[in-house]
């Protein structure tokens, strides 16, 4: 019996101290967070974003288009790489168009041309590891602009991979990465027929 004891104690002490329990992320690895939790984590981040975003806007939009303000104001790790060179994309074509041909003509962050002075988060959903915000633009106590960011966490932090709009009939213009690419396309298309 004793023997046996000792055995276990030993077995204990070497599964305590096994290379295991030594590697990154084993050791001091927090808790899972519960889905109300990742969902209050989402909420916080996208909130976050729009009180800074806004009060750049305020009380006059720059001059400057949204990807010039991620990057000058250090905010790029907080957008998906494909929604970052897409805007850049635009904001190119429109200088070379000097604004004649059709661009992206509203805030993108925004859903608006002329928005609200701030925007609250009022409902979350958390579904296959992607978050969706939906975000009001606020006059008063009225809501107006409605645009839902989609986040998902990325080496533990979040990030912004679309932003979602309402009332739009055709589903190429249902969401910001869908609208960059279709009017990507409308432009490609039209240089096409104008080449001799």
């Amino acid at each position: 019996m004793a023997i046996r004891k000792t055995v276990v104690c030993l077995l204990l002490l070497l599964v305590a101290n096994s290379p295991l329990r030594s590697q990154p992320g084993i050791r001091n690895q927090t808790p899972a967070q519960t889905p109300d939790q990742i969902k209050q984590s989402c909420q916080h981040f996208v909130q976050d974003f729009y009180d800074w975003y806004v009060s750049l806007l305020q009380p006059f939009p720059q001059s400057t288009g949204p990807a010039d303000l991620i990057v000058e104001h250090r905010r790029k790790a907080q957008f998906s790489e494909d929604i970052l060179r897409l805007l850049q994309q635009e904001q190119r074509s429109q200088a070379r168009s000097h604004g004649y041909a059709a661009g992206l003509y509203f805030d993108p962050f925004l859903s608006s041309l002329n928005p609200s002075p701030r925007f609250v988060s009022s409902s979350v959903a958390y579904q296959n590891g992607a978050c969706q915000v939906e975000m009001r633009g606020m006059d008063g106590d009225q809501p107006i602009e409605k645009v839902v960011p989609e986040a998902v966490l990325k080496n533990g932090k979040w990030q912004f991979v679309n932003f979602h709009y309402t009332g739009y009939e055709s589903p190429a213009y249902e969401n910001l990465l869908s609208t960059l690419k279709e009017l990507q396309s409308r432009r490609r298309h039209a240089a096409w027929i104008a080449a001799p």
